[in-house]
């Protein structure tokens, strides 16, 4: 399986011959990739730079819909929920993420 994760941080696509890191500036540097490796799956932080709240969804979804895409986000009401679902959010992931260690 392979996953791009977009987030202000990094983007991230692990494939099971290793992972490859990329720290984009926007979600246009996201898109760019998807377009030339698209994954299995993407994680999309809300609040990306240049494209934030559904615009950075739409784009993603209007290029692949095949593609799931999951948001990721500290805080998303039933209202914000609901509007992203329409814009194609296939889940949510609430931050920070814990990996149940700690």
């Amino acid at each position: 399986m392979t996953s791009l994760t977009c987030s202000t941080s990094s983007v991230t696509s692990s494939a099971a011959s290793g992972t490859t890191s990329v720290r984009p500036s926007t979600v246009l540097m996201a898109l760019a990739i998807v377009r030339t490796t698209p994954p299995d799956a993407v994680l999309l932080d809300l609040t990306m730079p240049v494209m934030s709240r559904p615009r950075g969804l739409t784009h993603l979804q209007a290029d692949h819909p095949e593609i799931p895409v999951v948001i990721v986000a500290a805080q998303v009401d039933g209202e914000t929920a609901q509007h992203l679902r329409v814009h194609g959010a296939f889940g949510f992931i609430g931050k920070p993420v814990r990996d149940g260690r700690g």
